[in-house]
């Protein structure tokens, strides 16, 4: 019965910390400490649970380990952020294989963002999310990050929905890789402004980035959203957008200057619906082509650092005419984008789509699929009870010994009471 003793006071310290662990499952309190104490105290692959209700952030929630973090819907669990410039919730650098957010809304409360992710050769997943008045970015990725979100649900967002940056020099001293994993995907998303949002793009990039922008739907009633779709150059803000895919998108606002606008990289652009008010519905150009001559920015000769190239544009329709990019008139950036050098617009018959849906939407071993209830058919869930018998407890007590020994530890008086059990 020793076993079982000391259990209880493993089983005490969680309470205490609003963690209710089980074998592969926990199901967190709603509260932001409730919240990063389940996911301080998880081991890899688990499930924490968030329940239903309104939960408010005052500080991010970092996710420090391979967890699925899921909520019980996208109208039950609602995370309410008061972190004015900051993110409800952070995945910083670190090794790690996978993370994934599911089935939650994030409301940024007009100050600030939804979901920060910084990671280098690591996976994640953000689907069946809404993100709603988040000020700053809905979503946020940077470095070498490579993953999918994918039925998302974005709402009057301010600046930008979706911004994927790039580990900048060592992407573009990466070979190019276009159709396959090696980029963030986003695809079955809808994204809606109105004339109080504020908003700049539903996708912009920067710094080396790759994604791939498919299947999805944006629909602007507002005049703000200057340009649906982004794709930055090299320009004050480090190495211009390596790569982008664009293609089976449907677009409508009510007015923006441009759809589609690209300063930099490679890429393609094909398939894409585009109706509403377009001043010009793709727009190509590089910032150093018309900057100050004689500042750092400024480029003379051709090509230009980072600039468009090797860009194939086809069947792409605005308001049910085809839409030919706008090459903008400004320094001498029509000498240095010109079309059957730096863009084609034909199909680039050496490009094959990567697998749609994308793999990681289809399950994996590590996570729960199941939307029912968070678990894989055959996945068992068993509670930390005090009333278990001892006999049931060798490899209960094993999991739970390596998950909270580092919390119960924190209490000394707790901790020479823990040495005591296990020396006897």
């Amino acid at each position: 019965m020793k076993i079982v003793k000391f259990r209880n006071i493993i089983l005490f310290s969680v309470m205490l910390l609003g963690v209710n662990v089980s074998a592969q499952v926990i199901q967190a309190v709603g509260s932001r400490i409730g919240i990063q104490n389940a996911i301080n105290a998880a081991p890899r692959g688990a499930t924490i649970i968030l329940p239903s209700g309104n939960i408010t952030f005052d500080k991010s929630v970092v996710i420090n380990n391979d967890v699925f973090i899921k909520g019980k819907g996208m109208s039950a669990t609602i995370i309410t952020s008061k972190i004015k410039g900051g993110y409800a919730f952070t995945i910083p650098r670190k090794s790690r294989k996978f993370v994934r957010i599911s089935d939650l809304t994030v409301d940024g409360s007009n100050a600030g963002g939804g979901v920060y992710v910084v990671g280098d050769n690591f996976q994640f997943r953000i689907d069946n999310c809404t993100f709603r008045r988040c000020r700053t970015r809905a979503i946020e990725t940077y470095g070498n990050a490579k993953g999918v979100i994918d039925h998302c649900t974005f709402t009057n967002n301010g600046i930008t929905d979706i911004v994927v940056y790039g580990d900048n020099d060592a992407s573009w001293n990466r070979p190019l890789t276009l159709g396959t994993d090696n980029a963030v995907y986003v695809e079955n998303c809808k994204f809606t402004h109105s004339a109080s949002s504020g908003a700049w793009h539903s996708i912009g990039s920067n710094h080396g980035s790759r994604y791939v922008f498919r299947y999805n739907e944006i629909h602007d009633d507002a005049k703000l959203n200057t340009a649906p779709i982004d794709a930055h150059g090299n320009f004050e803000y480090g190495r211009g957008s390596r790569s982008y895919e664009i293609y089976n998108n449907s677009v409508f606002s009510g007015h923006s200057f441009q759809g589609i606008y690209i300063r930099g990289g490679t890429g393609v652009i094909f398939n894409n619906k585009l109706t509403g008010d377009f001043t010009y519905p793709i727009v190509l150009e590089d910032y150093r082509s018309f900057n100050k001559k004689g500042s750092r920015y400024y480029c003379e000769s051709y090509p230009c650092i980072d600039q468009i190239q090797q860009l194939y544009i086809w069947n792409n329709t605005a308001s049910g005419k085809n839409a030919v990019p706008y090459i903008q008139n400004r320094g001498l950036t029509r000498a240095h984008i010109k079309e059957g050098r730096d863009y084609f617009l034909q199909e680039n018959r050496n490009y094959k789509p990567f697998t749609y849906p994308h793999p990681l939407t289809k399950g994996n071993l590590q996570f729960a699929q199941n939307p029912a209830n968070g678990l894989d058919k055959g996945t068992t869930s068993r509670t930390i009870d005090n009333d278990e018998q001892e006999s049931q407890s060798n490899c209960g007590t094993g999991v739970a010994l390596a998950l909270l020994i580092p919390i119960v530890i924190q209490s000394r008086k707790l901790k020479k009471r823990l040495s005591k059990k296990v020396n006897k």
